[in-house]
């Protein structure tokens, strides 16, 4: 984990960084002059961006300005880097006073970022106008600030702010982040699935998920290529268009796919990826040529109620092609395959092609044990088939489901595992998760801040932060709240049941009652 915090009386508390240990915190012990942000609710310092300052770095400042006014009542002006400005600055971004000072921004990662404090300058840049975004989160929360859910923040009061020194420099643990969406993501420094709160898109550009409806369209193509569709009962007929197959040994349809991933690139430019996935579901192509395509020696052991692999050979033949004709307009460009369902494993001899990136879907499998949890036979199965992928593509994504899909409302009570499981994904070279959520943040909302903040730091303490959550978040509260979390956590893990976060309506109804018992039930209540 390359990172620095040495951090020494911000505002007047020694600020531990928010999930990191305290002997990873180096103290600085030398005397130094105080430097001043605010002094008894009166400004006391300039906000400084460049002069051609991206939107997203001016929207950085802004937030700074935003929330300096809520702790202190004071309002910090902000001041391009060509005008002349007196006294403390805080210099937001890569502007020419940073360059000046010998900053070198472009050695950090493209989305870590710097908090420094030179003399009469607070520095608060990133290696790009994402990660200085990140800067000023990041300094908010060693002021105090906590953003804890989409409504709800933490935010202190404090009439100074004063600085003696910090030094800060992070860099993510994964490139892929993606727990929730919008401002509340950006806040905890994901960086999937941002939408456009700054004015321009930020984060990873992609299109996830399931995506042949998108690439063939029936309204454009269907009328006259019928046989670019599976052949389902002996008919190519239309499906619903999120179920839509296509008949994938036709040599035509991998090169209109790729004509038009290709002609997506060409019309965004700044795109990371683009998504190849089937449909959701079943009717795959029935026609001689593609059931010829699978594999006769693949075997299923028949632990879950369908096939894990019946249709990686024939679907990763597909891939292939569709990305060897990509590839040669864009080599730069990803195109993500999914590993969901019954293509879930890998195919037995054939690998992806050098530009294809893989989301495996933690589906059906199990979430009350950790993946790497070896009495689990579900996760043992699953845990195989992951490492496999990470040995095969250079680019393995993991696609989650803490968001319980079937679990019928039900509190979801799986930190236990994801405290395990992400620092695993790290160890194996896992690029990173995205998960389905929603808005029960009333249950799920200390699951949803603990996975960020491993997303960026694997080796947080997930301690540190429920402690603080609880604490901060509920207040007098806190302490039966977190009773109640941690019983319902015990709960789980006693219970036995191996839980799905995608499973029938059917099984929630028998697990969730042997995890949550009356007795359980009664405990709740009483907290």
């Amino acid at each position: 984990m390359a990172k620095l915090r040495k951090v020494l009386g911000v505002v007047l508390l020694l600020s531990l960084a928010i999930g990191i240990e305290a002997e990873e915190i180096t103290v600085l012990v030398k005397p130094s002059s105080i430097y001043s942000l605010v002094e008894k609710g009166k400004p006391t310092s300039t906000i400084v961006i460049g002069e051609e300052a991206s939107k997203v770095e001016e929207y950085a400042a802004k937030e700074l300005q935003r929330y300096l006014k809520k702790i202190s009542g004071a309002e910090l002006s902000i001041r391009k880097d060509n005008e002349e400005i007196k006294g403390n600055r805080i210099l937001i971004g890569n502007n020419r006073i940073i360059k000046k000072l010998k900053v070198k921004t472009s050695s950090l990662h493209k989305e870590g970022f710097i908090i420094k404090r030179m003399k009469k300058d607070l520095i608060l840049a990133g290696g790009s106008p994402l990660g200085t975004l990140y800067s000023v989160y990041d300094f908010l929360e060693e002021l105090g600030c906590r953003f804890f859910t989409p409504k709800e923040e933490i935010i202190p009061t404090l009439e100074n702010i004063e600085i003696k020194e910090i030094e800060i420099k992070e860099k993510p643990d994964f490139n892929i982040r993606g727990v929730y969406t919008g401002s509340w993501a950006i806040k905890n420094k994901m960086n999937f699935s941002l939408g456009n709160i700054t004015g321009e898109k930020i984060g990873k550009k992609i299109r996830a998920c399931h995506t042949f409806h998108k690439l063939l369209p029936y309204s454009k193509y269907y009328s006259t290529h019928p046989e670019y569709y599976a052949l389902v009962k002996g008919e190519r007929k239309k499906l619903e268009p999120g179920a839509m197959q296509y008949c994938t040994s036709n040599p035509e349809v991998a090169k209109e796919v790729a004509k038009n991933i290709i002609k997506i690139f060409d019309e965004n430019p700044g795109m990371d990826s683009y998504s190849l996935f089937p449909g959701d579901g079943g009717h795959f192509c029935e026609c001689s040529n593609c059931q010829a395509l699978d594999d006769p020696l693949h075997k299923d052991d028949g632990l879950l109620p369908f096939d894990t692999g019946k249709m990686s050979n024939r679907l990763m033949l597909f891939y292939n092609q569709v990305a060897k004709e990509v590839y040669r307009v864009y080599p730069d460009k990803i195109i993500d395959i999914g590993a969901y369902y019954i293509y879930t494993d890998p195919p037995r001899v054939i690998k992806p092609y050098k530009n294809i990136g893989v989301d495996i879907a933690h589906f059906e499998y199990c979430h009350t044990h950790a993946i790497a949890d070896p009495n689990c036979k579900y996760n043992k199965k699953f845990r195989k088939t992951l490492e496999k992928w990470v040995s095969i593509s250079k680019r393995v994504w993991f696609f989650e489901y803490y968001w319980k899909v079937a679990w019928c409302g039900l509190p979801w009570p799986i930190i236990h595992t994801i405290r395990q499981d992400i620092p695993y994904f790290k160890r194996i070279g896992v690029d990173g998760l995205y998960t389905q959520c929603s808005n029960t943040w009333v249950l799920q909302g200390p699951l949803y801040y603990v996975a960020a903040k491993l997303l960026w730091d694997a080796e947080a303490n997930v301690d540190v932060l429920l402690d603080d959550y609880f604490d901060k978040f509920y207040g007098k509260a806190g302490p039966p709240i977190k009773k109640l979390f941690n019983l319902l956590e015990e709960r789980m893990v006693e219970s036995g049941v191996c839980t799905s976060g995608c499973c029938g309506r059917s099984r929630v109804e028998v697990d969730s009652t042997r995890i949550f018992t009356a007795p359980v039930i009664k405990r709740c209540k009483d907290y």
